[in-house]
């Protein structure tokens, strides 16, 4: 007799940010998971029951587990998305570890236009968005050209961190729709990630969506509906 399978439960708030690597890695393996939702609301009294007063937080079996990273890497190693190789295993994680870096770098403005921070939007633009994309995105389009078969850690399938890194730009996409024009390797990076059958599939992953544009009259943060405020920034600051 087979044990039952584990019962997965992922709390996050009700967005993508760091709990959408989880929810994707979960899909694409079809594995059921509870998508556990805390209401901002709800974080104050909740978060005392968190490891380290952060979410998201994974519950598997009797075990409780934080860091979106670690989760990620965790089901990643369970579910054989980790990478085939010893080496793939280490690109993926060296990818993931670059990766966390590039965010620090787009923050300030990230958190600028998400209302999370005060700033001039168009200063940050030029002064940060613009000098970290033109840094890091031919870094990311050689490592895609290096690997020869399209994802990241240059194995035939993707791992955890190509979900990583197409969730995180997905999102730079939604508020400048034009921004991978000029990196057309990052472009269909993109579109071979969000258009493998078992991700496809799934329009919960566009409905989530919301897009957020740079206001051009205003040094504030110019959002489509309230909605879309909480969805950006609570998962950046990581709470």
């Amino acid at each position: 007799m087979h044990a039952a399978s584990p019962k997965y439960k992922l709390h996050y708030f009700p967005v993508r940010n760091l709990g959408e690597v989880i929810r994707l890695i979960f899909h694409y393996v079809n594995q059921p998971f509870a998508d556990v939702k805390i209401s901002m609301e709800d974080w104050p009294s909740y978060k005392s029951k968190t490891p380290h007063g952060k979410m998201p937080v994974l519950k598997v079996e009797s075990h409780t587990l934080s860091e979106s990273y670690a989760i990620a890497r965790f089901l990643a190693r369970r579910f054989g998305l980790a990478g085939k190789t010893d080496w793939e295993k280490a690109r993926a994680d060296e990818i993931a570890d670059y990766h966390k870096d590039v965010v620090k770098d787009f923050r300030p403005y990230i958190y600028t236009l998400a209302g999370l921070e005060h700033g001039d939007q168009d200063a940050l633009y030029t002064q940060v968005f613009l000098p970290a994309s033109r840094h890091h995105f031919p870094i990311y389009q050689a490592l895609i050209e290096e690997s020869k078969t399209g994802f990241l850690a240059g194995g035939v399938g993707p791992t955890y961190v190509d979900f990583l890194v197409a969730d995180y730009f997905w999102t730079i996409k939604g508020f400048s729709p034009d921004v991978f024009n000029q990196y057309p390797i990052l472009q269909k990076f993109l579109e071979r990630i969000y258009n493998l059958p078992k991700l496809k599939r799934e329009p919960y992953f566009f409905k989530q969506f919301v897009s957020i544009k740079r206001s051009s009259s205003s040094k504030k943060s110019s959002w489509k509906s309230d909605a879309a405020r909480p969805s950006l920034c609570s998962g950046y600051r990581g709470v």
